[in-house]
């Protein structure tokens, strides 16, 4: 129950000002003029007048309040957030392979004012895969058609995955790109759903190691020959989840004359065999965004607070700078990048000008020769030169010794970046050197921010650097002063603010405004229904894309936080990310780690496993049992332990909330095989064989360690089994007259087997011997003499 927050503003003016009047007499007798003329009494009332105020302010907490106290504890409102969906594509496979850069536009058909922009730099390629093979146990089993049958997916190592099963891929030609990807889609529909997993989240270890491998025999060689592949990315986490796989592909001699990559299982368990629904080449992701390009914002007026507003709001803003791979389409304008880069010393002025010239020199040693500034080829369908200079400031990303106090002195630098010790762990050192290269081409590095300059228009893209100068922006003016280019802006309703020449700079009746880029998303309308054909836009001649249909929904979509929301979600926030204190704290935290399903946890206090019978102060134990393969999938998968991955993953994750004298201990449950014999006694006209199985059913369902137990909610770790439980089952199952010499595990009829402190059952061979209601009244002594023994 929360808190009752008082209520401050409790008295009105007039109230005020009456208390005020009455303690004159006492603080001051001779004063006896108490009508409104007097000037005393003009004073109470002003005071009263600036009490009420104080009291109504205090009362009613800002926004801005609450921003600054949430950003305190480390929470901020979510910002907005575009749809994101994948469309598969057929690309024309006499064409060659062709390079759609990050932001290009794609669009669904019938729904043209909402536009989305791939998320990442894609080679469209001729390449198809042509047939799937799973090797599983030593037999082979062609997968291709089961993408088309009735269950519509098929297991990748088979039902019960081996260290060194595989599955192959054989494709139709070969990859003659730099970089290629295909996208797995693994089906997870009769699945749970868990936490999200970030692919650079850390501390998750997946549950089974996958190396990626290519064939590279010869036409004359009969054994298969394969190499490791150079992968770049695998956003699958070993076949953990859907994703892609991106690898630099070897050339077509490399292979040899067998175009087939295979993932090898090397080490681990799956919890649950993976199932692949597709494997497709051509698969573009994007998010519902749309990057708008110098925008005409009219002319300055020379005024005072002058108000400008875009076309398009509210603005996708994010100031968290990504750490990701540099993208080809992350340049605005590669030819003006590179005119910059060629014309340094005619295009800028000291001291930006050695500032460009160290970076040409860090891009030159990095890409082990001159770096080719002639003319970009406007033919180039794999935008060569690009991708070349891509590689090349993806690599200078990740150069600690890049930032240079002397070599950077013409922009201006946040100093949390500067600070010693903050640049050490890699994510860092690339957000950090990506902002860098923001503040010395601002106007050309595009991302989710904004970009404001004021000018004179040019007719040639080199001039644009001496005709347009870039604003920066601030929260207020307060501390603005008269020459410091600085505007306000305010992203719900894209109104841009300037200053009134004494704080903040005015833009001058001769100069045009312009927005040089900015990113507008619809949020929730983004999240469009599965099933639109899609289009690519700015295609080059002669190129064919065939209109295709994306499989699944755009996801996740959604408008800006409002405060009220962030308070609500502050009560869960606080709730989770805390220290874990209590049992229940590690228990919850272990069902919701990020990536995994968890099915259960138990916290056994003062329990180190490698001393199970001593009490010790400050060991905790936390046994997890993952969860297992849906039934009607695999009917005869039997219990599978978590892997080493999976233990260490929530490991990782309890080490950074624990307290510091608490060591953590993950394991898993031991599972013991539990066999059930004794007597069934029938009802009568009771089939044997269909109570038999009923039997057989009860039985599996009561020892079924996730779901069955004494209350169906998966048995108590440790719990002993107990043959009057057993029986009380039993008799639950139609046709059941009574049961008799129920046993577990060859011991003594109606004697309890005692389970290890994490045991589990699992249902083994029962030896059940059912005894008919007329060869029961045959022997009737026997069955009174039995009937004793329940």
């Amino acid at each position: 129950m929360s808190l009752l927050l008082p209520n401050l503003d409790d008295k009105e003016f007039s109230r005020i000002v009456e208390e005020a009047r009455l303690l004159i007499p006492a603080a001051s007798p001779e004063w006896t003029d108490h009508n409104v003329h007097d000037p005393g009494i003009t004073f109470v009332e002003l005071f009263a007048w600036l009490a009420e105020i104080a009291h109504y302010r205090l009362n009613r907490t800002s926004v801005a309040s609450y921003e600054r106290f949430f950003s305190l504890m480390g929470v901020t409102t979510q910002p907005a957030q575009g749809a994101e969906v994948s469309v598969p594509f057929e690309f024309n496979p006499l064409a060659e392979a062709l390079l759609i850069p990050a932001s290009t536009k794609m669009r669904a058909i019938g729904l043209e004012g909402l536009l989305f922009e791939t998320l990442r730099d894609q080679y469209l390629t001729k390449v198809t895969v042509s047939r799937v093979v799973t090797q599983a146990s030593g037999r082979e089993i062609v997968q291709t058609t089961a993408e088309k049958n009735e269950v519509g997916h098929y297991e990748a190592f088979g039902a019960s995955p081996q260290i060194g099963d595989f599955l192959r891929l054989e494709f139709e030609d070969w990859f003659e790109e730099p970089r290629a990807q295909f996208q797995i889609t693994l089906f997870e529909d009769d699945l749970p759903p868990r936490q999200p997993l970030s692919l650079k989240a850390q501390g998750f270890e997946p549950s089974a190691t996958v190396r990626w491998e290519y064939r590279n025999d010869g036409p004359g060689e009969t054994q298969e020959q394969w190499t490791e592949l150079n992968v770049i990315e695998d956003g699958t986490l070993g076949l953990s989840r859907t994703g892609d796989l991106i690898f630099k592909p070897p050339t077509e001699t490399d292979a040899g004359t067998h175009k087939a990559l295979r993932a090898v299982l090397t080490g681990g368990t799956f919890e649950i065999p993976p199932r692949i629904v597709s494997i497709r080449t051509n698969t573009v992701r994007a998010r519902q965004v749309e990057t708008v390009v110098n925008e005409d914002l009219g002319l300055g007026l020379g005024t005072a607070d002058q108000l400008v507003r875009l076309k398009k709001y509210p603005l996708l803003i994010n100031t968290q700078i990504d750490d990701g791979p540099f993208q080809v389409g992350e340049v605005l304008d590669w030819e003006a990048l590179v005119g910059r880069l060629r014309d340094a010393d005619v295009l800028y002025d000291s001291p930006l000008r050695e500032t460009i010239h160290y970076l040409l020199d860090k891009l030159n040693s990095i890409a082990g020769a001159t770096i080719d500034l002639s003319e970009l080829d406007p033919t180039d369908r794999l935008m060569t030169q690009q991708y070349e200079l891509a590689v090349a400031f993806d690599t200078l990303l990740n150069d600690s010794d890049l930032y240079n106090r002397s070599k950077f002195s013409s922009v201006n630098t946040p100093q949390e970046f500067k600070e010693s010790g903050r640049c050490q762990n890699k994510s860092t050192i690339r957000q950090f050197n990506r902002l860098l290269l923001q503040l010395v081409f601002p106007d050309l590095f595009v991302s989710d921010r904004f970009e404001l300059q004021v000018g004179l228009p040019a007719e040639r893209t080199e001039d644009e650097v001496r005709s347009w100068h870039s604003w920066s922006r601030v929260d207020d003016f307060l501390k603005s002063g008269p020459d410091d280019y600085h505007y306000v802006l305010d992203e719900e309703t894209g109104t841009v603010l300037f200053g009134n020449g004494l704080n903040g700079k005015v833009p001058q009746t001769s100069e045009f405004i312009r927005a040089r880029f900015y990113r507008y998303s619809q949020s929730e309308q983004g999240n469009i229904k599965a099933g639109h054909q899609w289009v690519l836009d700015l295609l080059p001649p002669n190129t064919t894309i065939s209109k295709q249909i994306n499989p699944t929904a755009a996801v996740g979509g959604r408008r800006k936080e409002t405060i009220d929301e962030t308070k609500i979600r502050t009560r869960e926030v606080f709730r989770k990310e805390r220290a874990v204190l209590t049992g229940s704290d590690f228990e919850a935290l272990a069902l919701n780690t990020p990536g995994l399903r968890v099915a259960r946890a138990k916290v056994i206090p003062n329990f180190n496993p490698k001393f199970p019978c001593l009490q010790l102060p400050g060991e905790v134990t936390l046994i997890v049992e993952p969860q297992p393969p849906p039934r009607a999938a695999f009917p005869d998968a039997t219990p599978v332990g978590p892997s080493d991955g999976f233990l260490r993953t929530i490991q990782n994750l309890i080490e950074n909330r624990r307290i510091v004298t608490t060591n953590i201990h993950v394991i898993g449950p031991t599972y013991v095989e539990v066999n059930v014999s004794g007597r069934v006694f029938l009802k009568k006209r009771a089939s044997e064989s269909d109570v038999s199985q009923s039997l057989n059913r009860a039985l599996s369902q009561f020892l079924d360690p996730v779901f069955g137990g004494p209350d169906g909610k998966g048995w108590p770790f440790g719990r002993s089994i107990f043959p009057s439980e057993i029986s009380q089952q039993l008799v639950k199952v139609d046709g059941v007259d009574y049961v008799t010499k129920i046993a577990v595990n060859g011991l003594e009829p109606g004697k309890a087997l005692a389970m290890p402190y994490n045991g589990l059952p699992t249902t083994g061979k029962h030896s059940i011997v059912t005894v008919t209601f007329e060869a029961r009244g045959s022997d009737a002594n026997s069955a009174q003499q039995d009937n004793g023994c329940v």
